[in-house]
């Protein structure tokens, strides 16, 4: 039986970017002063993609449990905070 997606925290996120990306495009038509600022998002997005590639020897699945063993500070994995307690019963 096939089941319906739920509205999680991921799917609102990924809603919130695309909105926000949707928005920032229609500021560059209006305001093209800003495509410099595009290039230089583009450009972090695609260094903190190299990175998290050369991190994890091309498997990107990996990255949450590589960050782990490098021993970063809290406050810089503190989006894994949401990982199930152990034993817990995923729905």
């Amino acid at each position: 039986m096939k089941r319906k997606p739920r509205w999680t925290l991921e799917i609102l996120t990924g809603a919130l970017a695309v909105l926000c990306g949707l928005l920032f495009l229609v500021l560059l038509v209006q305001r093209p002063a800003g495509w410099p600022v595009l290039a230089v998002l583009v450009i972090l997005a695609l260094a903190a993609f190299g990175v998290a590639w050369y991190l994890t020897d091309g498997d990107l699945a990996a990255l949450p449990q590589r960050l782990k063993t490098l021993h970063l500070p809290e406050w810089v994995t503190l989006w894994q905070a949401h990982e199930p307690k152990p034993g817990a019963r995923l729905i």
